[in-house]
């Protein structure tokens, strides 16, 4: 191998690492989108919502505000999904009135 040759080598290589890890940090950077709370007025809806997802992986929670575990399972399902920047993936949190107490205020008091 001359030495053209192996310079031309030396600066592919190069280009291809620094391509890899420009990629790398751009796909760390992206954030997930936020989320948003939304009235369905029925079923339907949310099956609709699911039928446009398909073909990702989707995460369905069926809570009840006023639930102690519910709320502490949304607390750790919402930290584990912020650390998942993937547009592959949908989470579909579903706050339903099952308790006596349970109403839309204490659903969009997440905390």
């Amino acid at each position: 191998m001359n030495q053209k040759t192996r310079v031309r080598v030396v600066a592919a290589t190069f280009l291809v690492i620094l391509f890899t890890l420009f990629a790398t940090a751009l796909a760390r950077r992206e954030t997930p989108k936020p989320s948003t709370m939304e009235d369905l007025k029925s079923a339907d809806q949310l099956k609709q919502r699911l039928q446009k997802d398909a073909g990702k992986v989707t995460l369905i929670a069926l809570l009840s505000p006023v639930c102690p575990e519910c709320r502490h399972g949304f607390t750790d399902m919402r930290s584990v999904l912020k650390n998942i920047p993937d547009d592959r993936l949908r989470a579909h949190i579903v706050w339903l009135p099952m308790f006596p107490g349970d109403n839309k205020g204490r659903a969009q008091n997440e905390d």
